[in-house]
């Protein structure tokens, strides 16, 4: 298997980008639900190490995490974002929920409906059926070419969630579509995709995320 994704590697020839030092630090979970997924350099106030790029020079400077905490507080839903870069994913991304990135290659977390949850008025615990769906993690360049996909659940738990890496592993939550249900938390080797069940949550968890100070 390790082969056969040295394999897909050699294909991945990423195009020269001048955020990329930065791209390789960043590490988010965002939601989208478009089915047209495109990569937004969009957490620039998330980055502990930025490249100012002009005409005349080069300046690199570090946001201190106090700073970055301050600027993130300030956001809302009339926060105006500017787009770095994109790039069209030639592949079907469903309903997309985390992305991280480990030495250039991307990894997204996402969730395929097969059968939508439909409401419960009388049940005493749940407030939807659990609906049937798949979930996927999928690797792709900087250029946007897939690499492999692979699936991650079981049952009635296939909503993965906001995903994180520790430089080795990605770290991913899957849980049913429904508040108050269960969820399984997998690391995955991002060299092999062999993907490790950590443990299981008796709640919907929507993300994980790596303490770097603690390194757990």
């Amino acid at each position: 298997m390790i082969d056969d994704i040295r394999d897909d590697y050699r294909h991945c020839i990423p195009e020269f980008f001048p955020f990329r030092k930065s791209y390789t630090t960043f590490q988010s979970f965002l939601r989208m639900n478009s089915l047209s997924f495109h990569i937004f350099a969009l957490a620039i106030f998330f980055l502990h190490h930025v490249e100012v790029l002009s005409a005349q020079s080069t300046e690199r400077f570090t946001i201190p995490d106090s700073e970055i905490s301050d600027r993130f507080m300030l956001l809302n839903r009339s926060s105006h974002w500017e787009p770095v870069s994109s790039e069209l994913l030639p592949f079907r991304t469903y309903h997309t929920q985390g992305m991280t990135n480990v030495n250039g290659t991307w990894f997204l977390s996402t969730v395929e409906i097969i059968d939508r949850t439909t409401p419960l008025y009388d049940d005493p615990h749940y407030d939807r059926t659990p609906g049937q769906g798949r979930g996927h993690l999928i690797l792709f360049c900087e250029n946007g070419k897939k690499i492999k996909s692979i699936q991650l659940g079981e049952g009635n738990i296939y909503h993965p969630g906001g995903i994180d890496s520790d430089g080795r592993y990605i770290w991913v939550p899957v849980s049913e579509y429904r508040p108050g249900s269960r969820s399984i938390i997998y690391r995955v080797n991002a060299e092999t995709l062999e993907s490790t069940e950590v443990f299981r949550f008796p709640d919907h968890i929507g993300a994980v995320v790596r303490d770097t100070e603690q390194n757990r």
